[in-house]
């Protein structure tokens, strides 16, 4: 087993720039209040902060970004 870590662990650490901006792209979703017009929503955004959707709760979201097979994270 720590065989395995290690050799993950050299490989997450060789990452050019653009693979580690794309890293995790197509695996989670953060989901972060924002306002909108006056009211509080939840922006769903892809794992380099770009917007996908917009839901009017937590809940809501979690279940869109799931849906998506996405792993929603919660941005504080």
């Amino acid at each position: 087993m720590l065989n395995k870590i290690s050799i993950a662990d050299k490989s997450i650490r060789n990452l050019s720039s653009k693979d580690f901006l794309n890293f995790g792209m197509h695996a989670v979703a953060y989901l972060k209040e924002i306002e909108v017009e006056g009211r509080v929503a939840i922006a769903i955004c892809a794992a380099d902060g770009t917007p996908i959707m917009v839901e009017h709760d937590m809940n809501a979201a979690e279940i869109c970004a799931r849906h998506n097979d996405l792993e929603p994270l919660h941005v504080h």
